[in-house]
């Protein structure tokens, strides 16, 4: 185990040693393991929507992910394509893996929907992601100086390309340097996930167990999680997240962290993930354990706080002190905070992938948004720009936010800084920002490929894309309303006085449910926005000066502390009952 002290440094976690290993395993019983991970997630989507190529030459980039302990043979992609009828020799679709060709197709004119299978050599089948870059190159009419760009110079990949894993794929499990993955994943819409906690969880268990639960939804929205408590694991059927006091467990979990050799020790947060193996069975599962409620709550924020997820490595971590993050900005978000790094695309890749982030509950439609661009372009742009008025007027860079497009021309950039940026700014309908759950973001360039058939020079075209460019927006006030119309103001969106929401002492799985529903409306402020506490933990100091959310009725709520939480309701600012 790697004893690890955690500090926060212009957000490096620092004094990480030992080297990155695969999830060990563990042999358990086989009544105790359920269908096992090789029956899950066999295939995984290239893509959720139809790409479009235009022609003469045009690209797309796409991702997949090697689960670790996969087998590294039999992996395929399969692409489903169709070509437009119009395209002559030699029109050509080639697959590129991790910059490497992999197969050039002919595209001749049959304009039939195909696939191609792309078999996976041991590089490619290797734990972790890698890029696939389809390259479009289209002919439409022979001789020299022809017009090749025109609308009949297409083709399409269908949504339902996808990669496919052998059967005889390993455990799904991985390391913690690929947190939150087997747990949650994006690009796969069938993940399912279980979460368990002790028979009566405390304040602590159960706040952990629910900003775990709001992470894994940031990575993936559509992953299922399902609370279990410690009595009501039968059997251990998909990736699962254990976490508790050590103390709290009496039954089928302290057993395993016993099988496994598991502890937390003094202060510290203990991570570790393990494969439970059994009778051809085998399951990831990862343990978050602490000695005690206050060890849990410190630092559970190391599984649900971007700045520290990224930087976790090995199989086993224990964490002895954790640097609190600087208050992240609740109106600002980087390009960096929706996935994305410096992007580039151009005449030979002309749109990137799309990025998402969780719109805020707490924005202000009736204040003004903007999205701060900091970018960079090719010298041939400009001189393109300079040669050819009409061509200059076309090149664009469209921002599709949410589907919508907004527009910056490329000859008006303005001046460039001294390290050679362009800074735009891009005024955004603040409601367009909570049209849908997830804020969408994708850049594509028009009027930057070679509309001269005589030009025969290869010189790219692009546009750079810092990812520190910025998307600005107002928030709400936060002033206690009764209206809600407002919801979830007051209580989401304020950091320096988090709600306390507070549950009955007797948390069953619908309350557990009931809370997840609430905080999950909070929007992408929930991480900040709260702390839970179970009634009888309570005391009129965790409430004064703080909006408060009762989930149960006066019955379950007010139990033998009730006259303390009376007396602590004066205080607050708000409550819901």
């Amino acid at each position: 185990m790697k004893q690890i002290m955690i500090f926060l440094t212009s957000f490096m976690l620092l004094a990480m040693t030992g080297q990155t290993a695969l999830a060990k395993e563990v042999q358990v019983s086989g009544s105790l393991l359920g269908k096992s991970s090789q029956e899950q997630a066999k295939q995984q989507v290239l893509t959720s929507e139809l790409i479009t190529l235009y022609g003469s030459k045009d690209s797309a980039e796409l991702t997949y992910q090697i689960p670790a302990g996969a087998s590294s043979g039999n992996q395929q992609l399969v692409i489903e394509y169709e070509a437009s009828n119009l395209l002559i020799s030699p029109s050509s679709l080639t697959a590129v893996i991790d910059d490497e060709p992999v197969k050039t197709l002919k595209l001749d004119g049959d304009s039939k929907r195909k696939t191609v299978k792309l078999n996976l050599n041991k590089s490619q089948s290797a734990q972790g992601y890698h890029n696939v870059s389809l390259k479009f190159y289209g002919v439409m009419k022979e001789g020299v100086c022809v017009r090749q760009d025109t609308s009949g110079n297409w083709i399409k990949i269908y949504p339902d390309s996808r990669l496919t894993l052998a059967d005889s794929s390993e455990a799904k499990g991985t390391s913690l340097d690929h947190y939150p993955y087997p747990f949650a994943q994006s690009g796969n819409t069938a993940e399912e996930t279980a979460i368990v906690i002790p028979d009566n969880p405390s304040s602590a268990e159960i706040e952990a167990a629910v900003k775990t639960e709001g992470y894994l939804k940031t990575v993936d929205s559509s992953v299922s999680i399902a609370y279990v408590t410690e009595s009501e694991l039968k059997k251990i059927d998909k990736p699962t997240i254990v976490i508790g006091v050590d103390k709290h467990w009496n039954g089928k979990v302290k057993k395993l962290l016993k099988q496994a050799g598991l502890q937390a020790k003094g202060e510290n947060l203990l991570l570790a993930e393990r494969v439970l193996k059994a009778e051809g069975k085998q399951q990831p599962v990862l343990f978050a354990q602490a000695a005690s409620e206050y060890a849990l709550t410190k630092k559970i924020s190391v599984m649900t706080d971007q700045t520290y997820t990224g930087q976790l490595s090995g199989d086993t971590l224990s964490i002895s002190k954790l640097q609190q993050t600087e208050k992240k900005e609740s109106d600002k978000l980087t390009l960096e905070n929706f996935g994305a790094g410096d992007t580039t695309i151009g005449a030979d890749k002309t749109s990137s992938a799309h990025y998402f982030y969780p719109a805020s509950a707490v924005l202000d439609e009736n204040q003004s948004a903007k999205l701060s661009l900091k970018l960079k372009k090719s010298e041939t742009v400009q001189a393109s720009a300079a040669e050819n008025e009409s061509a200059s007027q076309a090149a664009e860079l469209k921002v599709m936010i949410n589907g919508q497009p907004h527009s910056v021309r490329l000859d008006e950039l303005g001046k460039e800084d001294k390290n050679g940026f362009y800074h735009v700014t891009v005024k955004v309908d603040p409601k367009l920002l909570q049209k849908n759950r997830y804020i969408d973001i994708q850049f594509v360039t028009t009027g930057l490929k070679e509309n001269n058939p005589c030009n025969t020079t290869d010189e790219e075209k692009w546009v750079f894309i810092d990812k520190n460019s910025t998307l600005s927006y107002a928030i709400k006030g936060m002033s206690p309303s009764a209206d809600f119309q407002e919801w979830p103001l007051p209580y989401a969106g304020n950091q320096d006085q988090t709600t306390l929401i507070v549950l009955p002492d007797t948390v069953s799985q619908s309350k557990l449910e009931e809370l997840s529903l609430v905080t999950e409306s909070f929007g992408s402020e929930a991480q900040y926005s709260y702390t839970v506490k179970k009634s009888s933990d309570v005391t009129a100091k965790d409430a004064k000066g703080r909006n408060l959310i009762f989930i149960g009725g006066d019955q379950s709520i007010f139990s033998s502390e009730g006259e303390i939480i009376r007396s602590a309701c004066a205080a607050g600012k708000e409550r819901l009952v």
